[in-house]
């Protein structure tokens, strides 16, 4: 997380490191940084300036990450729950809190949450061939699903399903 200060032109001029006492670094020592951290060099749109939206949602990335690494579940459903306020549109979050309500026995706002991401797919217009996992993020599923594919594919053609209302 490094703070870049832009002239009039929006251009950034310098960037500063909060966690080292606002210490002004040049863009080498930016890169360098980022490839200790993350193991590659920044990109151009990653030093570009971001809204106050988009830190708020990246902090609250970090906190779920740490949450999700100490199972701490209520904390996670509240990152998420902040996370889907400012940005409705995240689908592999929704689909996320919708896995964690449902491991919690809160099945009902589990199928909403699962409502929503298939009303937003159906919205964008993707076709059947155009879905992704980026679109459906469910990697507690992701054994099952694997396994279904196999039959669906190889196997005898049809997998049942129980447990979900038709009407949905």
């Amino acid at each position: 997380f490094l703070v870049g200060l832009t002239g009039d032109d929006n251009q950034v001029r310098k960037y500063l490191d909060p966690y080292d006492d606002g210490r002004t670094l040049t863009e080498d020592e930016v890169s360098a940084k980022s490839r200790e951290i993350t193991g590659r060099s920044p990109d151009y749109e990653q030093l570009q300036p971001v809204t106050k939206r988009s830190i708020v949602l990246r902090m609250l990335e970090n906190l779920l990450s740490v949450a999700g690494k100490e199972a701490a579940q209520s904390r996670m459903n509240a990152y998420l729950d902040a996370m889907l306020a400012l940005a409705p549109e995240y689908l592999e979050r929704r689909m996320m809190r919708a896995m964690l309500r449902y491991q919690n026995g809160r099945l009902e706002e589990a199928l909403a949450d699962v409502d929503c991401a298939v009303r937003r797919v159906r919205e964008s217009g993707l076709g059947l061939d155009e879905i992704t996992p980026a679109e459906f993020d469910l990697p507690a599923l992701a054994g099952d699903l694997a396994a279904m594919a196999e039959i669906l594919h190889t196997g005898r053609g049809f997998v049942r399903l129980q447990g979900i209302d038709r009407a949905r």
